[in-house]
């Protein structure tokens, strides 16, 4: 299928292009490897895209630890770039277990071509040889073979696929970026909404909703509550968001046009069909919960948050879409021949990160407007780094009531 910006939005156009290339192109060619394998390949090679993504999804929820104070205000706008650790970076094809239970064999089609040699996932550089498999659909029957009966085993096969290569990208945009409003409410407690309503545009559709709260801790507590130049605060933030996009005609996976797929014995059945049903989902959520401590020096806000995150992402190819496999029918005239299935919704790629996240960084203010900074080491691995820019009324009443 041709290549097209799969979600063509100003909140998520700046890193899905190249996700598009990969997923879509990607998934469409390994269709042909039956689902179970497909799903095995892409999440083995797309993952680490949406752990990332998982791992971002809940950067911004503050750069300082002072609440505001009541009437007081940000809007703020965040942006996060994730890195991708070594162990997420490659794969082999004899780890996933390809053809372990069902009919589909995979061989190598050449000498360079091994199942332990270690490829790239999106992130990870590209092999120094191409690793191509030939598609093997394995069928047992029944037969009698001079006059005795016989179970007999054979194979034929129904296509072939070249392995995804890595890119070799060693950080990529986190997406989506956390606009957020803040206000100051009662005793030194500020709540935080992201909220974008559903919007839809040339066949994508966008949402995104998140909350979150932070509040002083230091004023409880006697002996420190009196400090100056220092504050103290818990700060819990929850983020959702989901996102499709509807195939056009031109992008779909169909019969019409696929030379592999013209070639089945019952393609004529599908040729027509438009699968006008086909669809990409991408979809998250994730919640964080910890303490930011931070200084006041002049226009300087230096801070440092500990907290514990958990965040998933999922892709989805939702839909009806063709498959090839072999004719397994003995009665049938066209036993063993390549012949057309359907399959819906065939391929999930989810990522999923859970732990401890620690971010230094540094906030600016200059009048009523901020610029921060901060790096978010992972438990995890999916390092973050985050910039944000603001406007920032800290209150319109004192801060301390």
């Amino acid at each position: 299928m041709k290549k097209r910006i799969l979600m063509a939005s100003v909140l998520l156009a700046g890193s899905i292009h190249m996700f598009e290339a990969k997923a879509q192109g990607e998934a469409a060619v390994l269709l042909k490897s039956g689902k179970e394998d497909a799903n095995k390949i892409l999440n083995a090679y797309m993952s680490p895209l949406f752990k990332g993504f998982a791992s971002g999804a809940n950067i911004g929820w503050y750069n300082t630890a002072r609440p505001h104070g009541t009437g007081g205000f940000d809007i703020t706008m965040s942006l996060g770039l994730f890195t991708v650790p070594s162990d997420n970076q490659t794969f082999t094809v004899s780890s996933l277990n390809l053809g372990n239970s069902g009919p589909y064999k995979f061989e190598p089609a050449d000498a360079n071509t091994d199942p332990n040699k270690p490829i790239g996932t999106l992130f990870g550089t590209p092999p120094d040889s191409k690793q191509n498999y030939n598609i093997r659909y394995t069928m047992r029957f029944d037969t009698i073979i001079a006059g005795n009966p016989i179970n007999k085993d054979t194979t034929v096969t129904i296509g072939s696929i070249q392995m995804p290569e890595g890119a070799d990208v060693p950080m990529f945009l986190s997406i989506p970026p956390a606009a957020q409003f803040a206000i100051g409410i009662y005793k030194n407690t500020e709540v935080m909404l992201r909220i974008l309503p559903e919007i839809t545009t040339q066949g994508f559709t966008t949402s995104m909703f998140g909350f979150g709260v932070k509040h002083d801790i230091k004023q409880w507590i006697p002996g420190i509550k009196d400090m100056p130049l220092w504050d103290w605060s818990g700060v819990f933030g929850y983020t959702s968001y989901n996102n499709s996009y509807a195939l056009a005609d031109k992008d779909r996976l169909k019969v019409a046009g696929n030379a592999e797929y013209e070639q089945a014995y019952n393609s004529a059945e599908f040729i027509g069909k438009s699968y006008d049903n086909q669809k990409f989902t991408f979809n998250g959520s994730g919640w964080m919960f910890g303490t930011v401590i931070s200084a006041k020096l002049g226009p300087l806000t230096p801070y440092l948050g500990i907290n514990y995150n958990t965040a998933v992402s999922t892709f989805e190819m939702a839909g009806d879409y063709p498959m090839l496999i072999a004719e397994t029918d003995q009665a049938n005239p066209n036993f063993g021949k390549p012949k057309i299935m359907e399959l819906s919704n065939p391929i999930t790629i989810e990522g999923k990160v859970s732990g401890l996240r620690i971010n230094p960084g540094f906030r600016l203010k200059m009048l009523l407007l901020t610029v921060h900074y901060d790096f978010s080491y992972n438990t995890y691995g999916f390092n973050l780094h985050t910039v944000g820019l603001g406007i920032n009324l800290q209150s319109i009443v004192p801060f301390k009531l």
